[in-house]
Protein backbone atom coordinates (compact mmCIF):
# COMPACT_ATOMS: atom_id res chain seq x y z
CA UNK A 1 0.00 0.00 0.00
CA UNK A 2 0.91 3.49 -1.04
CA UNK A 3 1.30 6.36 1.71
CA UNK A 4 -1.13 9.02 2.01
CA UNK A 5 1.02 11.57 0.03
CA UNK A 6 2.99 9.43 -2.55
CA UNK A 7 -0.79 8.23 -3.73
CA UNK A 8 -2.03 11.85 -4.12
CA UNK A 9 1.18 12.78 -6.03
CA UNK A 10 0.12 10.04 -8.57
CA UNK A 11 -3.11 11.36 -8.71
CA UNK A 12 -2.05 14.32 -9.74
CA UNK A 13 0.83 13.03 -12.02
CA UNK A 14 -2.14 11.10 -13.64
CA UNK A 15 -4.31 14.33 -14.41
CA UNK A 16 -1.04 16.48 -16.04
CA UNK A 17 -0.22 13.32 -17.89
CA UNK A 18 -4.03 13.26 -19.77
CA UNK A 19 -3.61 16.70 -19.86
CA UNK A 20 -0.72 17.01 -21.96
CA UNK A 21 -1.60 14.07 -23.95
CA UNK A 22 -4.67 16.07 -24.98
CA UNK A 23 -3.24 19.79 -25.07
CA UNK A 24 0.28 19.10 -27.23
CA UNK A 25 -1.51 17.68 -30.28
CA UNK A 26 -4.38 20.40 -29.93
CA UNK A 27 -1.78 23.02 -29.49
CA UNK A 28 -0.33 22.10 -32.59
CA UNK A 29 -3.74 21.53 -34.66
CA UNK A 30 -4.78 25.16 -33.76
CA UNK A 31 -2.34 27.20 -35.72
CA UNK A 32 -2.81 24.90 -38.89
CA UNK A 33 -6.59 25.39 -39.12
CA UNK A 34 -6.26 29.30 -38.43
CA UNK A 35 -3.87 29.27 -41.50
CA UNK A 36 -5.62 26.85 -43.30
CA UNK A 37 -8.97 29.76 -42.56
CA UNK A 38 -6.95 32.34 -43.77
CA UNK A 39 -5.52 30.31 -47.38
CA UNK A 40 -9.38 29.62 -47.65
CA UNK A 41 -10.46 33.50 -47.82
CA UNK A 42 -7.80 34.38 -49.48
CA UNK A 43 -8.18 31.61 -52.30
CA UNK A 44 -12.18 33.19 -52.42
CA UNK A 45 -10.45 36.60 -53.25
CA UNK A 46 -7.90 35.52 -55.89
CA UNK A 47 -10.92 33.30 -57.74
CA UNK A 48 -12.88 36.82 -57.56
CA UNK A 49 -9.56 38.71 -58.84
CA UNK A 50 -9.64 36.05 -61.56
CA UNK A 51 -12.79 36.05 -62.54
CA UNK A 52 -12.40 39.93 -62.55
CA UNK A 53 -9.44 39.92 -64.88
CA UNK A 54 -11.25 37.83 -67.40
CA UNK A 55 -14.26 40.70 -67.38
CA UNK A 56 -12.08 43.45 -67.90
CA UNK A 57 -10.37 41.37 -70.76
CA UNK A 58 -13.77 40.63 -72.13
CA UNK A 59 -14.77 44.35 -72.03
CA UNK A 60 -14.95 45.74 -75.27
CA UNK A 61 -16.48 49.21 -75.40
CA UNK A 62 -15.50 51.90 -72.74
CA UNK A 63 -18.37 51.94 -70.78
CA UNK A 64 -18.09 48.61 -69.81
CA UNK A 65 -14.38 48.74 -69.06
CA UNK A 66 -15.17 51.43 -66.83
CA UNK A 67 -17.68 48.94 -65.13
CA UNK A 68 -15.62 46.43 -64.85
CA UNK A 69 -12.98 48.75 -63.57
CA UNK A 70 -15.04 49.90 -60.88
CA UNK A 71 -16.20 46.45 -59.85
CA UNK A 72 -12.82 45.80 -59.28
CA UNK A 73 -11.75 48.74 -56.87
CA UNK A 74 -15.22 47.27 -55.10
CA UNK A 75 -13.74 44.32 -54.58
CA UNK A 76 -10.61 45.60 -53.29
CA UNK A 77 -12.45 47.18 -50.53
CA UNK A 78 -14.50 44.83 -49.42
CA UNK A 79 -11.43 42.93 -49.25
CA UNK A 80 -9.70 45.39 -46.70
CA UNK A 81 -11.64 44.04 -43.54
CA UNK A 82 -10.16 40.30 -44.24
CA UNK A 83 -6.77 42.14 -45.27
CA UNK A 84 -7.27 43.94 -41.85
CA UNK A 85 -7.31 41.13 -39.79
CA UNK A 86 -4.95 38.74 -41.10
CA UNK A 87 -2.01 37.62 -37.87
CA UNK A 88 1.00 39.29 -38.63
CA UNK A 89 2.80 35.67 -39.53
CA UNK A 90 -0.08 35.60 -42.78
CA UNK A 91 1.08 39.03 -43.57
CA UNK A 92 2.34 38.52 -46.81
CA UNK A 93 -1.01 37.23 -48.06
CA UNK A 94 -2.03 40.53 -48.07
CA UNK A 95 0.51 42.17 -49.35
CA UNK A 96 0.79 39.85 -52.15
CA UNK A 97 -3.27 39.95 -52.71
CA UNK A 98 -2.81 44.18 -52.65
CA UNK A 99 -0.07 43.76 -55.34
CA UNK A 100 -2.07 41.55 -57.82
CA UNK A 101 -4.80 44.12 -57.78
CA UNK A 102 -2.39 46.71 -58.18
CA UNK A 103 -0.70 45.01 -61.43
CA UNK A 104 -4.71 44.10 -62.92
CA UNK A 105 -5.48 47.21 -62.19
CA UNK A 106 -3.17 49.30 -64.20
CA UNK A 107 -3.34 46.52 -66.83
CA UNK A 108 -7.42 47.62 -67.05
CA UNK A 109 -6.21 51.72 -66.71
CA UNK A 110 -3.46 51.10 -69.82
CA UNK A 111 -6.03 49.64 -71.82
CA UNK A 112 -8.93 51.87 -71.11
CA UNK A 113 -6.29 54.89 -71.63
CA UNK A 114 -5.65 53.28 -75.09
CA UNK A 115 -9.01 52.98 -75.90
CA UNK A 116 -10.07 56.24 -75.37
CA UNK A 117 -6.76 57.60 -77.28
CA UNK A 118 -8.68 55.66 -80.15
CA UNK A 119 -11.90 56.86 -79.80
CA UNK A 120 -10.50 60.65 -79.44
CA UNK A 121 -8.47 59.59 -82.82
CA UNK A 122 -11.41 58.74 -84.76
CA UNK A 123 -13.64 61.31 -83.29
CA UNK A 124 -11.49 64.31 -84.35
CA UNK A 125 -11.37 64.47 -87.88
CA UNK A 126 -8.17 64.54 -90.21
CA UNK A 127 -6.90 67.54 -92.20
CA UNK A 128 -8.27 65.58 -95.17
CA UNK A 129 -11.75 66.28 -94.43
Amino acid sequence: MLPYSLLRWTLILRVLTVSLILWIPLARFLPEVAGWRVNWRFGRLYTALREAERRLEAACDLGTLRAEIAALDRLFLEAQPLCDEVPATRQRHAYDWRVHVAFVRSHATTRLAAMEGAATTRAVPGPEA
